[in-house]
């Protein structure tokens, strides 16, 4: 299964139309801030929740989402030898692991978050289809996009 992840790409030996897994650091150009927490990231995935009554059986209180959001604006992934853009197109990113924080929405009776995020300056694998940048995106590097399959795999590493 994890098979895949196991042949990186160095960033300075990319091949356009390639499909490439490589790793390095994620280098932020513009953060954005979890709306709850304020913590800064590259990346965001939130779930709100409410305690309120459901709306089958005997109408038992449950938890049912309220809000779903997620948010990239695209970020650099470094190896050390060299940049390369991964699109903000957050919809596509399959995340395994990642950083995670939960809680109490404040001011809110019965709400609670979970949020799933990428930060700055942390180590990931990620595994896309290599090509030019296109209207918007830095034009200084190549940039990993989303497979045939609409998906781009990022896997985060174990912090030292």
């Amino acid at each position: 299964m994890f098979l895949k992840w196991r042949k990186k790409t160095p960033i300075s030996r990319l091949v356009e139309g390639r499909m490439a897994t490589v790793q390095g650091e994620i280098v932020a150009s513009e953060t954005l801030t979890l709306p709850i927490t304020g913590t800064r990231c590259v990346f965001y995935d939130l779930l709100v929740e409410v305690y309120k009554k459901g709306p089958r059986g005997r109408g038992r209180p449950l938890w049912m989402p309220l809000n779903v959001e997620r948010r990239c604006n695209g970020f650099y992934v470094d190896d050390g030898e060299g940049r390369v853009w991964v699109e903000g197109k957050p919809e596509a990113f399959f995340i395994k692991n990642g950083d995670h924080e939960a809680g109490e929405v404040p001011k809110h009776e019965f709400r609670r978050f979970s949020a799933w995020m990428l930060k700055d300056k942390r180590r990931i694998i990620v595994r896309g289809v290599v090509s030019k940048p296109e209207k918007g995106e830095p034009k200084d590097t190549l940039v990993l996009r989303a497979d045939a399959g609409n998906i781009i795999e990022i896997l985060m590493c174990k912090q030292n």
